[in-house]
């Protein structure tokens, strides 16, 4: 039986259509390229599972908002998301929390540019100084793991109506 190929030798399109051999046409998604590179956000946020064998732990530093309502909302996003929250109150126990999350391999996720307190760090961020809590930093050195700065960016654009 002849192939599919060697049927269509000596008509113009082959049996796609005139449009449809060009370019990308009928080819199919883009597939994951660039999951490293341009989509590291998306893959982030959409694809947790994506890389290791079951995906990354995430873990979110976090204070009492003061708004039940307002913890509720962040709280029921984060447990569809998979996301712990360890909640810092003044207890001793939140950074034994985070240091045990910490050296299972988790990523522990905080929050640092506004902070206004005294003492600190100083480093350089976008090319000015800075000053930082130091709480990160002896994280770092105490479990080994790495400090590495983040910036979000937008994926889903919306308007916020007036």
């Amino acid at each position: 039986m002849p192939s599919r190929t060697k049927k269509f030798r000596g008509t113009r399109t082959h049996g796609r259509g005139k449009k449809a051999g060009r370019g990308a046409g009928l080819h199919g998604g883009t597939g994951n390229a660039g999951l490293h590179k341009h989509k590291v956000q998306y893959m982030l946020k959409f694809m947790p599972d994506h890389f290791g064998r079951h995906g990354f732990k995430i873990n979110v530093v976090t204070i009492p908002e003061g708004s039940e309502r307002i913890d509720s909302i962040r709280g029921a996003y984060r447990t569809r998301q998979d996301i712990r929250t360890i909640v810092v109150d003044g207890s001793p126990f939140s950074s034994l929390e985070i240091v045990a999350a910490l050296r299972r391999g988790e990523i522990v996720a905080m929050l640092v540019d506004r902070w206004e307190g005294t003492g600190g760090v100083t480093a350089k961020f976008f090319g000015e100084d800075r000053r930082f809590p130091r709480g990160p930093f002896v994280l770092s050195r105490a479990t080994g793991a790495p400090n590495i700065a983040m910036m979000p960016s937008p994926i889903t654009w919306f308007t916020v109506p007036s």
